[in-house]
């Protein structure tokens, strides 16, 4: 399987935080890498959720460390973090349902039934147009089409789970 962007070639998720929440996103990345490693592995990710009282299993943190893991190396280095929280900053300024997501999608070019895809360079277009700036590197882990789940992500990491990427 091929790999993501690397983190390190990434363009930088700093841009859509400011020097507060960037500090306060170190702050938080250090409180969760309890044994000081530089990175956040899957069980010290787990017991944050468990210490924010969200109840999830092993296989649900798995999939919130895939989709923040983006050099795939099992870890959360801080950038990869950076980016996870400059993604729920551009995330929560979307008040949105699940009807709202759907309609968005067709008038992307998907359906209403939630078959079908849409052209990445859609989304930006209709992101730009409401002046979210999201990190390209985003981008890429859609591909060119996105479903309708990859399109929903965009607004909900979880897809309905109770808990936040971060």
């Amino acid at each position: 399987m091929p790999k993501r962007n690397s983190a390190s070639s990434a363009t930088s998720p700093r841009r859509n935080l400011n020097p507060d929440e960037i500090e306060e996103a170190r702050k938080l990345f250090h409180s969760i890498d309890l044994d000081s490693s530089g990175t956040i592995d899957l069980r010290e990710l787990g017991l944050m959720f468990e210490k924010m009282n969200y109840d999830m299993t092993e296989t649900e943190v798995m999939e919130v460390m895939t989709k923040i893991d983006m050099d795939e190396d099992g870890v959360i280095n801080f950038t990869e973090f950076l980016r996870a929280v400059a993604m729920r900053k551009v995330q929560s300024a979307f008040d949105v349902d699940e009807r709202d997501v759907v309609s968005v999608f067709a008038q992307c070019g998907g359906n209403e039934d939630k078959s079908g895809n849409i052209d990445r360079k859609k989304v930006e277009e209709l992101l730009d147009d409401f002046g979210v700036s999201i990190d390209s590197t985003m981008y890429d882990v859609f591909g060119e089409n996105m479903d309708f789940e990859r399109f929903a992500s965009i607004f909900n990491p979880n897809n309905g789970r109770t808990a936040s990427v971060v």
